[in-house]
């Protein structure tokens, strides 16, 4: 069974062409029905998963630097102030240090969620809608004058069993999100939607319109579930992270 590997190639793909316009009485049920989460709170990761190296760190400092823009070989309390809000450098350090196992341990625990949940079934819109994708990809072969078996092959590497099945898992992936956001009662309002929309719409330079249009909803939702999952992630486990640190 294809699982994450392929699944994270295709998974905004799959989110961007499958989510928009998916109806039906299967989509109005909670997503628990579908999903038997794995104990996302007591989750067992080794340090090693997430430690940080001395090289790691100076190249997280250096790819600081270059998105601050700023034109130095070293960090320093000045830039440390100005940039990173902290006293000094040695803090800047630590803060950047943080931000590196956070998001360390967080792959480490979505690895583990996505692969010890389970999908008890796949709502029917699912396979209706990899259905129409693949359709999608067959106009393109079409123009391509190839067979669809190679145009997956050349485009995905994989062939089109592979993936419908990984297309299936990206899925997946966005069903565990939304089942642990029913379960710790989030939503989504309507302002963090059109926050989070509105701003990938200035970083691409296209209108709010033409964001949803791009992208659909569920893709910014997606987004936010996953940011959902990490804030609790982080301070579940405060400790393991401050051990590390």
């Amino acid at each position: 069974m294809i699982k994450k590997a392929i699944s994270i190639v295709l998974s905004f793909l799959v989110l961007i062409t499958i989510f928009s316009g998916c109806t039906g009485n299967d989509k109005a049920r909670g997503t628990a029905d579908y999903v038997e989460l794995c104990n996302y709170l007591d989750l067992k990761i080794p340090t090693e998963e997430y430690a940080v190296s001395d090289e790691d760190l100076n190249t997280a400092i250096k790819l600081n630097l270059c998105e601050f823009d700023i034109e130095a070989t070293k960090l320093t309390d000045e830039i440390a102030t100005k940039y990173f809000s902290v006293a000094d450098a040695s803090s800047a350090k630590i803060q950047i240090k943080r931000e590196i196992i956070e998001n360390r341990f967080f792959e480490a625990a979505c690895d583990y969620i996505f692969n010890n949940s389970k999908i008890i079934k796949f709502p029917t819109y699912c396979n209706e809608y990899v259905d129409k994708l693949v359709e999608t990809h067959k106009v393109c072969a079409e123009e391509q004058k190839i067979k669809l078996e190679e145009y997956f092959l050349t485009t995905f590497e994989m062939t089109e069993s592979e993936y419908r099945e990984a297309a299936l898992w990206g899925y997946a992936d966005y069903m565990i999100l939304k089942a642990i956001a029913e379960q710790e009662g989030y939503s989504i309002s309507r302002e963090e939607r059109d926050e989070l929309v509105n701003y990938t719409a200035e970083f691409d330079g296209i209108t709010y319109n033409e964001a949803v249009e791009l992208y659909g909803y569920e893709y910014f939702d997606y987004l936010l579930y996953e940011a959902n999952l990490k804030r609790i992630i982080l301070v579940q486990y405060e400790d393991e992270i401050l051990e590390v640190l």
